[in-house]
């Protein structure tokens, strides 16, 4: 009876160990590349460093902004008014309503003509990019 609950204890831990080991080397690297922070983190800093040229283009292209707006006024009068109508001096009773829309579009075009901080900004994204570049070149040699 101890050597059957031996065997059957043996056995069932060998089947639970089996079923929580990963199918391959490769599993188990794809799982560690999957739920590395740190891998995590460095990729965030990269796909950031990577926009910096971008980023850094855009303060040297021209800015373009637009509006609109939009109006309503409603008046309504009402009061006594001459008629001259019969010659004679009679006063009438009148209403008058007065509705007014007004509709408005702007759009600006800005370009800076000599803008240095922004020139020297895209100078250092256009570096950053290219260091980033030749790294990732160098990685995928190896």
């Amino acid at each position: 009876m101890k050597s059957s609950l031996v065997a059957l204890t043996t056995l069932a831990l060998s089947l639970t160990s089996y079923a929580l080991q990963a199918d391959s080397l490769r599993d188990i690297y794809e799982l560690a590349l999957e739920n590395d922070a740190q891998l995590k983190a460095e990729e965030a800093v990269y796909l950031a460093r990577r926009e910096t040229e971008a980023l850094s283009r855009s303060q040297l292209l021209p800015q373009v902004t637009g509006s609109y707006s939009f109006q309503n006024s409603d008046a309504d009068t009402t009061g006594p008014r001459p008629n001259f109508d019969t010659g004679e001096f009679v006063l009438i009773d009148t209403f008058e309503n007065r509705d007014a829309d007004t509709e408005g579009y702007r759009i600006s075009l800005n370009q800076a003509l000599f803008d240095l901080p922004a020139w020297f900004s895209f100078r250092s994204g256009r570096e950053v990019t290219r260091k980033l570049k030749r790294r990732l070149r160098r990685t995928s040699r190896t």
